[in-house]
């Protein structure tokens, strides 16, 4: 099931990384943004716990833009 999600990431590689390399820059703004929800917590934990267990998945498909940046 995960694969089937992950999948079609690596076709769109070069679309993806746009949407990425952005929030790097934006951390500090994006804390800003999370800030707020410390209060809601436990249901964003709800909602973000699924993706923890697919974390290592996730990882294998954002890595290689990792490889791929510095080089």
């Amino acid at each position: 099931m995960i694969t089937r999600v992950i999948e079609p990431f690596h076709a769109q590689k070069q679309a993806i990384t746009p949407v990425i390399e952005p929030f790097h820059a934006q951390k500090q703004a994006i804390t800003r943004v999370i800030e707020p929800f410390h209060a809601q917590k436990q249901a964003i934990t709800r909602v973000i716990g699924p993706f923890s267990a697919r974390k290592q998945a996730i990882t294998r498909v954002i890595e290689p833009f990792s490889a791929r940046k510095q080089a």
